[in-house]
């Protein structure tokens, strides 16, 4: 069985494929982080700070972070958007990456925590359930399910700093932000040593603006690999034409 809705706002299918995502729990990260001093760019530290995940059940996960509005020259980088089935991990976290004169921030990005698998029935004593023909429960109003308000696009994530607006932006959104990583080993014929740089993707939050760039994170020496003169250049995800997903947060609170 399955359940098609199609209203001025669009369609949607529920079925065993076309899950509702179902609201499993939030990340409080620790108020104390693990500094570091990854943060190659400038003078920037790495603050890394953790949480613990709500239990997940074995199945696949998105989480969907706040970022708190600054103009301080703080970046985010979540270190978990996504779980895949199976999988053991009890804590994620994010990072900030700021310099040592920057204050530590005094409110931390939350996690929203959404399972990808087949949902659960609920405690309510009333509630609009819906099952397949196999007897999978595939909706069920009594659970907290994905509500997006908005989905935006435009956002870029380069070496340059890019920023969106957020049309009628919620009091307090939480995004699902892009993946992306990049790295770049560059030999030189020999030569003693290898250079290793790598790039994140991060986000920061100014009002109802949200903005992306690649922050240089390492940058040091390696032996080399290769006796030729020659660069690798690997990145990881899309880095332009991005969607970003927003959802009111205070829903789930």
């Amino acid at each position: 069985m399955s359940i098609f809705f199609n209203t001025a706002a669009g369609h949607r299918l529920v079925d065993g494929v076309n899950l509702v995502p179902e609201f499993i729990g939030r990340v409080t990260l620790g108020p104390t982080p693990m500094v570091t001093s990854d943060g190659a760019e400038s003078d920037y530290l790495s603050h890394s700070y953790s949480g613990r995940l709500p239990a997940t059940n074995g199945q696949p996960y998105m989480v969907f972070w706040t970022f708190p509005v600054t103009d301080a020259d703080i970046w985010w980088w979540p270190q978990d958007q996504f779980g895949f089935g199976g999988s053991a991990l009890i804590y994620t976290g994010i990072v900030a990456l700021h310099a040592a004169s920057t204050p530590t921030p005094s409110v931390l990005p939350v996690g929203y925590v959404f399972s990808l698998g087949p949902v659960e029935i609920s405690s309510a004593s009333m509630a609009t359930r819906l099952w397949n023909s196999s007897g999978q429960l595939l909706f069920d109003s009594g659970k907290l399910h994905l509500a997006l308000q908005q989905v935006v696009s435009g956002l870029a994530v380069g070496y340059a700093e890019s920023s969106i607006e957020l049309p009628g932006i919620v009091a307090n959104p939480a995004f699902l932000v892009p993946s992306i990583y990049r790295d770049r080993e560059t030999y030189s014929r020999d030569a003693p040593r290898a250079s290793f740089t790598e790039w994140l993707a991060c986000y920061r939050r100014t009002g109802a603006r949200i903005s992306s760039r690649m922050v240089l994170v390492n940058d040091f020496q390696v032996p080399p690999k290769q006796r030729g003169g020659y660069f690798e250049d690997q990145t990881y995800g899309n880095t332009s034409g991005l969607v970003l997903p927003v959802l009111d947060a205070s829903i789930y609170d």
